[in-house]
Formats: structure tokens, C-alpha cells, sequence
């Protein structure tokens, strides 16, 4: 039986998109299973130049062509979704171009259009290692996703959820699920209709945060909300546990961490998995597309997302 399950976090630049990916990658190659991955996220910061401050390196990355922020790229993730990363910008601006992304499948709802074809958008065999993976497939995401989440909350819903805007994705996707051991889902940072869309296919929900105060301050808000979320739908949406990403061993971080460890033990926060993944450059470099020299899984994440994904493997089972 197919399980669908979604990263969130309240906060971007946590990790949880390289982090979603590695799972998917790892799930397809180490343990045999067909996986979906759903890309919601509609953030994409596009790499445009460097330079050197007091000979440490930093890159210049365009945010929806809007504006440039700084960042290091060892220090910082490098927001980008898993589309970008997984087929590259110009194969991501054709299928866009095209209507093969899901900000196609909304716009339908709003539009009252029928353009959007599922098969169509759905790329076959997709990673940025070795030219693709067999059996990991994506359904893409779109910059375009933004601009139509406040029109799809406009939306009245029906009876029992009939023509709701949280069953956008569900009335379109159901049939292909079953052709999936695991379906993952890269949920946008809020709690707004998008998220709630692929909430409502979700059996369980990763939180993957920096152990510091604002990449977990959110946590209470994402639990209380899909608790009451699920209370609605009437069905659970299980929370899997919380993953700890780019991981320094530096005070802040530990002391969060056992903060977390005790909230797990009094019952207020779900499972905190016992992998750490660590701040690496060569994790950070996953999330481009071109760098062509990731060519294996461990290269390209090393053993920590091997751990972690061993404990999500066998969910339902």
C-alpha cells in the first residue's frame, strides 16, 4: 500500500529540501522501493555570481527575480526546490512554459480550465546523479505557485470536502498513487492551502529543522495545526519525527537538540531521529543541478541520510 508523507517546516533554508530529496534518492536505490515526489515549494534563489570578503568566499543568488541576497554557501542552505535541482532550469522553464507543472493543475481550479495533463507533467527517472535514477519520478513545481495560494483560499468548500481547495491535488493524483511504494511531498514553509493540499494525501509529516531557536520555533505551530487539520478531515496525519539537519557540533546546537530530546520524552514532540545530518559543503552542493561531479548517493550526501532513511523505510510495513 502506497505511503505518502510530507516535509514541512515553518522556516526555509532549513534543509528540508536537499534532506527530502536524499530520502527519495536513498528509498529508490538502497531499498528497492518506486517513489513520487511531489515538489509544492515554490521558492527558488538562482545562483548569479561570487566574490571574496576578507578571503571568505560568497554567492550572489537572484530570489524570484525580485531581489539579490548574500549568503554563505557553507554556512547557509541556498533555498532552491527540488524541481530546480532534480531536471535543471531549462528543462524546469519548458514544462513550465508548457503548463507541466502544478502551478497548471490550480490555475485549472480557478480558471475553471481542464489543461492540465498529470502524465504529461510527471518527469520519468529524474536525479541530477548520473543522468537520472529508474523509479524516482517528480511531479514539478512553479515560481507561479505564490501568486494563486490567496485566490485558492477564496475557494468555499462543499459538503465533506466536495470541490474544496485542500482537494485540488488529491482529485487529481488518486490514480496514480497506487503505482508508488512512497509518495514524498516537499511542502512550501506555511500552512496555507498549497500545504494543506498535499497534507490531505498524507499519511505521516517530517519536520526537518537546524537545531536553533528559529528554524524550531515553529514546531508547536506545525503540530497543533495539522492535529487540528486531521480532526477536520477526520484522519490522522501521523507526525514521523523531526529530523535534525545541517548539524554543527557547536553548544547552540546540542543545547537545542537535548531541548528537543526532552520534549520528545514528556510526549510534546514526536520521534527526534538519532542521525544528525551534519553542515557539509558537499551536501550544500547536492542542491545544484550541474555539479556533475556528484556521482554517487554517498558522495554526494555521505551515510547520515542512509540512517535516517532506514528508520523511515519500512513505515506501515
Amino acid at each position: 500500500m502506497t505511503k505518502v508523507i510530507s516535509t514541512i517546516n515553518l522556516k526555509g533554508g532549513v534543509g528540508k529540501t536537499s534532506t527530502t530529496i536524499a530520502l527519495a534518492e536513498f528509498l529508490v536505490t538502497e531499498h528497492n522501493k518506486k517513489v513520487l515526489l511531489i515538489d509544492l515549494d515554490d521558492f527558488v534563489a538562482t545562483l548569479t555570481n561570487s566574490y571574496f570578503v576578507k578571503g571568505e568566499k560568497y554567492y550572489l543568488y537572484l530570489i524570484e527575480n525580485k531581489y539579490i541576497t548574500r549568503c554563505n554557501k557553507v554556512d547557509q542552505d541556498p533555498q532552491t526546490n527540488a524541481t530546480v535541482v532534480l531536471i535543471g532550469e531549462d528543462r524546469w522553464i519548458e514544462k513550465n512554459n508548457r503548463g507541466e507543472t502544478l502551478l497548471q493543475l490550480f490555475k485549472d481550479k480557478l480558471e475553471k480550465t481542464k489543461l492540465f495533463n498529470i502524465d504529461n507533467a510527471i518527469e520519468k527517472n529524474i536525479s541530477n546523479i548520473n543522468g537520472g535514477i529508474l523509479d524516482l519520478d517528480l511531479l514539478p513545481s512553479s515560481l507561479g505557485l505564490i501568486e494563486v495560494q490567496d485566490s485558492l483560499a477564496l475557494i468555499s468548500a462543499g459538503n465533506f470536502h466536495v470541490s474544496s481547495p485542500v482537494t485540488i491535488l488529491k482529485d487529481k493524483i488518486s490514480n496514480k498513487l497506487k503505482d508508488y511504494d512512497i509518495v514524498i511531498i516537499d511542502c512550501p514553509p506555511n500552512l496555507g492551502i498549497i500545504t494543506l493540499n498535499g497534507l490531505f494525501i498524507s499519511d505521516y509529516y517530517i519536520i526537518p529543522c537546524i537545531p536553533d531557536n528559529m528554524s524550531t520555533y515553529g514546531i508547536p505551530q506545525i503540530l497543533n495545526r495539522i492535529k487540528n487539520f486531521g480532526e477536520e478531515i477526520e484522519r490522522v496525519v501521523e507526525p514521523l519525527g523531526i529530523i535534525v539537519s545541517m548539524y554543527r557540533k557547536t553548544k547552540l546546537h546540542n543545547t537545542v537538540i537535548s531541548l528537543l530530546e526532552e520534549k520528545e520524552k514528556s510526549n510534546q514532540y514526536p520521534k527526534i531521529f538519532r542521525n544528525r545530518i551534519p553542515l557539509r559543503v558537499k551536501i550544500a552542493e547536492a542542491a545544484d543541478y550541474d555539479n556533475h561531479h556528484t556521482n554517487t548517493l554517498k558522495q554526494k550526501y555521505g551515510s547520515e541520510i542512509r540512517g535516517v532513511c532506514k528508520n523511515i523505510q519500512g513505515i506501515g510495513a
